[in-house]
């Protein structure tokens, strides 16, 4: 389960560092239609994808490719669309297609790389994520996200050189720190994984899966009255977090607090609904 709550999160750890690259969005009051330009198609593209239009950001990032078909940024952006929609082969295709036309965009690489792990095809992952460090060595991502790929394929030792790698390159990637505390939990390292949680913490108080995975971590050491704090706080932060509401009660349950126990059950059905 820690996996799980650790992968589904690695698309946005890539998106939110290559949305850098993107051109900038514009509303759709300040494109003209008049101007049949592919630039124009994209910004639309980019309005309707900022606001969640996804199909109709299609549309557009298809009516720029069809201007000007070696339009790098529309494929990227229209493969994130795919990725958003869960057409994932018409992502791979584009992103493909980015990186035929410019062999040197880390991001196409990392996104590909990402959905080749979903599908646990980790060699073609590995490609990937291979590529994207000869591009670019002192980016951290790649290693993260090989890291992540290499854990995945129970290659625990590999996963921990490569998070190590990219905490060395980067001391403030909170995705680094979540994913070798991860790693160290599985290897029954607990002690470890509770310092990398806890420095994802100080780094991004405000993420709820530091703090669910810190209670894993502790339950692992048996002090499950930190484990508590931990799972209570990630409710705080996220109360739609069923994985808190399951492991609260089942300490709650082991401590004889029924009632607090009956209740999180009570909410998790409702989660479950």
């Amino acid at each position: 389960m820690l996996n799980a709550i650790v992968v589904s999160q690695i698309g946005t750890y890539v998106l939110t560092a290559s949305s850098g690259r993107a051109e900038p969005t514009n509303s759709q009051s300040s494109i003209r239609d008049t101007i049949p330009q592919p630039k124009v198609h994209f910004l639309r593209g980019n309005d309707d994808f900022d606001h969640q239009r996804f199909p109709q950001a299609i549309v557009n990032y298809s009516n720029a490719i069809k201007l000007n078909p070696n339009y790098t940024m529309a494929y990227m952006k229209r493969g994130l669309t795919y990725r958003r929609l869960k057409n994932l082969s018409s992502a791979l295709n584009d992103f493909g297609t980015v990186i035929r036309l410019d062999p040197r965009y880390v991001e196409a690489y990392l996104q590909r790389g990402f959905i080749y792990t979903e599908k646990s095809l980790f060699q073609e992952a590995r490609k990937d994520f291979d590529r994207a460090i000869r591009v670019a060595p002192l980016d951290p991502r790649p290693y993260v996200m090989r890291g992540i790929t290499h854990d995945r394929a129970g290659q625990s030792a590999l996963a921990l050189a490569d998070l190590t790698h990219a905490i060395g390159l980067d001391e403030s990637d909170t995705e680094a720190y979540l994913n070798r505390g991860m790693v160290y939990d599985k290897m029954k390292n607990h002690l470890a994984a509770v310092k990398d949680f806890s420095e994802a913490i100080r780094l991004e108080p405000r993420e709820p899966r530091s703090y669910m995975m810190r209670g894993i971590a502790y339950e692992g050491l048996k002090q499950e009255d930190f484990a508590l704090e931990d799972y209570s706080q990630t409710i705080l932060l996220d109360s739609q977090y069923a994985e808190a509401y399951k492991n609260r009660a089942r300490l709650y349950t082991k401590k004889g607090l029924v009632e607090q126990a009956t209740a999180d059950l009570n909410f998790l059905k409702q989660l479950n609904l």
